[in-house]
């Protein structure tokens, strides 16, 4: 047995803080992209970190305002063949808010699960009236936190999640509003 160093250091730290050092070492000397059994590990630790596994096939496009952005969701609303699940920080009032709620409520009215949350801070510009017109529709419109007086400590924990998912396939994140 390995005489005791008195570093309070176990053997299994000391491995690790080995492992880690020879792995900094082979990073910074690699030239060159991980070789598939470095991909695979690395995979398999990110989905077990992540809780879900990783899919293939997948495709990424960048859109940049409301100019891009608005036209693509309100296309995949119209091909959404089952389902639409939106979550949004920022609904406000204006055409654009109208077109949604108008394509929301249209594709509810015709048998799809149409699943809405607001934040109920971001959105309290929001027409009632719109609410209202997709609530009718068969729209399930949920407000995130709606504010309690006597709980005005959670005031500031809002959702400022911006996500539209379609048939549980096509999906958009990122900083957009439903807002002019």
């Amino acid at each position: 047995m390995p005489a005791d160093t008195g570093s309070g250091e176990s053997r299994s730290s000391e491995r690790q803080r080995k492992e880690a050092h020879s792995l900094e070492k082979r990073d910074s000397d690699a030239s060159g992209p991980a070789s598939p059994r470095e991909e695979a590990y690395y995979r398999t630790e990110l989905e077990y970190a992540l809780g879900t596994p990783f899919t293939a096939g997948n495709h990424v496009e960048v859109m940049r305002n409301g100019v891009e952005i608005f036209p693509a969701m309100l296309d995949a609303i119209d091909a959404a063949e089952a389902s639409i699940d939106l979550v949004t920080y920022v609904y406000w009032t204006g055409d654009i808010a109208q077109r949604f709620a108008e394509a929301l409520a249209r594709r509810a009215r015709e048998g799809l699960r149409v699943r809405v949350v607001l934040d109920a801070v971001g959105t309290q510009k929001m027409s009632s009236e719109v609410v209202a017109q997709m609530r009718e529709a068969g729209v399930e419109v949920r407000l995130f936190r709606p504010i309690k007086l006597p709980r005005p400590w959670q005031i500031d924990k809002r959702t400022h999640r911006k996500i539209m998912v379609c048939d549980d396939r096509l999906g958009f994140v990122g900083g957009v509003g439903i807002a002019a």
